[in-house]
């Protein structure tokens, strides 16, 4: 008898493939609904019902969170097409975590529980302010390392408020955040000139994350000349014009134990 899981691993890489030649007909055909609920069934039956990878694949977001009669076409099929890409990161990941399963020497047992290392989460958590260039810079780096990086706007919102989708999102296995300079402010009744800084939410969601995941399951990536929150004192940072970012931050993620093929960067 065949096994269902490899059976279900078999029927995600067709599907990845098939992912392939999307394009914004796919919505109005019907080929995407049908396209996602088969990728859930595979992620479901290889993974079981309460996976990390099936509740980050149903969050993925296709269409803008706020649209009118207006809103041009074009920005539908922007908004698609990045759901794809985040999509297809989290099946590929998915794939590469099953791989390794299979090549694992430890016992089997039933993957499908929650504390199976199978199950463990690939998913990347990137909070990020204005700057919409390092936000995409570092999707794709995570999506070329076949990781899968959670933006919080483009997650379905399902009635929830801001933090409420942070708690949800908290089993992530790391947070990456990118503080820009998107804000000017100073210190009350104090003549001092005014300094660029990081938006307050990104600085809020980094805090949650440290907490969350603590110090070393976060790495905080920074752009130009900006204030330091004071309690970031001490805390390693990287700074985001500094060609080498990317090779810092591959050696954060693989000291916190992260498999990833280098191969996949060049």
């Amino acid at each position: 008898m065949p096994d269902p899981k490899r059976t279900a691993y078999e029927r995600l890489k067709e599907l990845l493939v098939e992912s392939e030649t999307a394009n914004y007909q796919w919505v109005d055909s019907g080929e995407s609904t049908q396209w996602r609920q088969t990728v859930q069934s595979a992620l479901r039956r290889l993974f079981g019902e309460k996976c990390e990878q099936l509740k980050a694949f149903k969050n993925v977001k296709y269409v803008p969170i706020i649209w009118s009669t207006s809103t041009p076409g074009s920005v539908f099929a922007e908004e698609f097409m990045a759901g794809m890409r985040s999509a297809t990161a989290i099946i590929r990941s998915a794939l590469q975590e099953y791989e390794d399963y299979e090549r694992s020497p430890e016992p089997s047992h039933d993957r499908s529980e929650d504390n199976s290392p199978l199950a463990k989460s690939r998913n990347i958590f990137v909070v990020h302010g204005h700057d919409n260039e390092m936000k995409e810079a570092v999707a794709r780096f995570l999506e070329n390392l076949e990781l899968a990086p959670i933006i919080l706007h483009e997650q379905a919102s399902g009635g929830d408020t801001i933090i409420e989708k942070l708690e949800r999102h908290r089993n992530v296995s790391y947070a990456i955040i990118l503080l820009s300079p998107d804000d000017v402010g100073r210190v009350n009744n104090q003549g001092k000139a005014l300094r660029a800084r990081a938006r307050q939410n990104v600085i809020l969601e980094l805090g949650f994350f440290m907490g969350a995941l603590g110090r070393s399951h976060v790495f905080t990536l920074l752009r130009g000349d900006i204030e330091h929150p004071s309690d970031l004192l001490g805390v390693i940072y990287v700074q985001f014009d500094d060609a080498s970012w990317k090779m810092k931050l591959l050696q954060e993620l693989k000291h916190n134990g992260f498999d990833i093929d280098t191969n996949k960067l060049f």
